[in-house]
């Protein structure tokens, strides 16, 4: 009899990889699979990993309204035009925006949508940065446009840059911020403007994925007032990928208004990597005007498109909204200060081992990154803490360099 069992198990296990158009599963191989999985993916889920990307696990409010709407597969159309959405989770979409614009004391000229995440967000922000320089400038082409990127940007700036055919730069980090260098900064725009180029775009971050340091965008938005009065003839756009801190900024630090500074144009941020809602669920937010630059017709319902994707999942709308409807302000606060506790004793932990090992920590962030400087520190740090490096190709003072970077998360438990 176990034999059997055992068998049917086996066979249940291999359609998890494998599929067979030509066979449909029983009840009892459906019910089986289905305990497969779950296992599988709780036993993932409890694995104590501080260098995972991501929660593996749902809050308890997001699962709870997937669980039961789960019948159902909402579509938010593409059009975000309209005054007022008829669909019950575009109507949801724009509360989830409003809560977010209230959050950031943005004003009513920035509105927004859900996106599928930040890869997106930066495709799209790219997209309307390029469209919004060429009008601006009276180009024909984009061959005076260039974008400029931290070597410590998402990967998704470079894909940007290649869709949409824009000649990309890579700028200098500061050697112990960890962040976009401003000295060098400014020397990549003015050899680029004595070169012909009059459109730079500039995007900046709020919690780099390896790192979780900040661009100090208050002062590149001073350096960049600064050269559009010695240059003249030349344009910026600039955005905030705050894929990891934005959401957790709007809610722990008031005076975090980057909409309040006429040269940020859009943000990007993420709940599925805070708050842990199922992925899809990231939010641009955006001035309402740079529709005007990329909208399309959608000729068979009369509308317009003002999205990239078009057509969206309307449950992690859903799943968003039941979280932050549940969760309040001071809940969150308090979640998250756990986590900053949680990192603050491990970070003290390292810092007692004699290795030589530089600690880059945004004091205001879930997130800590360790440089290990020699091959003793990565033996220690892959040994006894379990923790996996990469050497990273950096620019640094103009030089590029390779650091053995250890990046580490230290999530919210939203159980």
């Amino acid at each position: 009899m176990f034999g059997i069992k055992t068998k049917i198990i086996n066979k249940i296990k291999k359609t998890i990889l494998e599929i067979d158009t030509n066979h449909s599963l029983s009840k009892i191989e459906n019910y089986i699979l289905i305990s497969l999985i779950k296992k599988d993916l709780k036993k993932e889920a409890n694995i104590h990993d501080n260098q995972q990307v991501i929660i593996k696990k749902t809050n308890h409010y997001a699962s709870k309204i997937i669980k039961k709407t789960s019948n159902f597969m909402p579509n938010n159309l593409g059009n975000w035009s309209i005054k007022k959405p008829y669909t019950f989770t575009s109507r949801l979409e724009l509360n989830v925006i409003q809560t977010i614009k209230k959050l950031l004391s943005a004003d009513k000229e920035i509105i927004g949508h859900f996106s599928s995440g930040t890869t997106e967000g930066n495709i799209y922000a790219t997209w309307i940065a390029r469209n919004y320089l060429q009008k601006k400038l009276n180009l024909k082409n984009s061959n005076k446009i260039a974008l400029i990127k931290s070597c410590l940007a998402h990967y998704s700036i470079d894909k940007a840059a290649d869709i949409l055919g824009l000649k990309l730069i890579e700028t200098s980090i500061h050697p112990t911020k960890y962040n976009i260098d401003l000295k060098y900064l400014e020397k990549n725009i003015i050899s680029l403007y004595n070169q012909g180029n009059r459109g730079f775009i500039i995007p900046l971050t709020l919690g780099y994925t390896v790192t979780g340091t900040d661009d100090e965008y208050l002062k590149i938005i001073k350096l960049i007032d600064k050269l559009e009065k010695l240059k003249p003839g030349c344009k910026f756009f600039l955005w905030i990928d705050a894929a990891y801190s934005g959401i957790i900024k709007s809610y722990t630090d008031p005076k975090f208004k980057p909409f309040s500074n006429k040269k940020i144009q859009l943000i990007s941020t993420d709940l599925h990597k805070s708050l842990a809602v199922p992925y899809p669920a990231s939010i641009l937010l955006y001035k309402k005007r740079l529709l005007n630059y990329i909208k399309k017709p959608i000729p068979y319902i009369d509308q317009f498109d003002t999205t990239l994707l078009g057509s969206r999942p309307g449950n992690n709308v859903l799943a968003s909204w039941f979280t932050l409807i549940n969760f309040s302000k001071k809940e969150i606060i308090k979640y998250f200060n756990q986590a900053i506790k949680k990192k603050n004793n491990f970070l003290k932990e390292i810092s007692s081992e004699d290795i030589d090992v530089q600690i880059i920590n945004n004091k205001n962030s879930f997130q800590a990154c360790l440089a290990s400087l020699n091959k003793t520190s990565d033996r220690i740090l892959n040994n006894k803490y379990n923790l996996k490096g990469i050497n990273y190709k950096l620019l640094i003072k103009g030089q590029v360099k390779f650091v053995k970077l250890y990046k580490l998360y230290f999530f919210m438990n939203l159980d």
